[in-house]
């Protein structure tokens, strides 16, 4: 009960973010290779991203995502992180958007057979090439915290991606 109650943590941010008429929400699937510090390899991390144009130079984005790995001493471990980040656009949103920013999120994780839950945070710079309205490529690099009281317990998250999103206007 309390996970699914902290699903919501992402739509709970955009009703406090988002002014009324103010921009676009696009809804994108997401995937990402993510490196837990506790594994010698990378992992799959996959998810659903939530992100609104607060205006031309800030973005809200949230994320709930899930990833399965092997750490080190051969344990099962699971992540799902439910993220919300407030992201800036230092030249505005445009062709070419370099970006940065990072949030907040809560971390539910399980390893070998212990659930554990914690408050931790992530770091995100990227860049865009928008080619025509709805349609880019970018590449993203971000650093992931499970637990904001170890901040190096993290894992750097690469991603990319050609194409767009469900994209709704208001």
């Amino acid at each position: 009960m309390k996970l699914k109650s902290l699903l919501f943590l992402p739509l709970a941010f955009f009703a406090l973010a988002l002014p009324s008429r103010a921009g676009q929400a696009h809804l994108s699937f997401r995937g990402s290779l993510y490196k837990p510090y506790n594994s010698d390899s990378y992992v799959f991390l996959v998810g659903v991203s939530l992100r609104y144009d607060i205006n031309r130079y800030w973005t809200a984005d949230g994320n709930v995502e899930y990833a399965t790995y092997s750490d080190r001493q051969g344990r099962r471990n699971v992540i799902l992180p439910v993220t919300a980040d407030l992201i800036g656009h230092p030249f505005g949103r445009r062709t070419f958007d370099p970006y940065l920013g990072g949030g907040l999120g809560y971390y539910y994780r399980t390893i070998a057979d212990t659930n554990r839950s914690s408050v931790g945070f992530q770091t995100v710079t990227g860049i865009r090439l928008r080619t025509m309205e709805g349609f880019g490529i970018a590449f993203e690099v971000r650093y992931i915290a499970p637990d904001i009281a170890k901040p190096r317990e993290g894992g750097f998250a690469y991603s990319g991606d050609i194409g767009g999103g469900m994209t709704i206007s208001f």
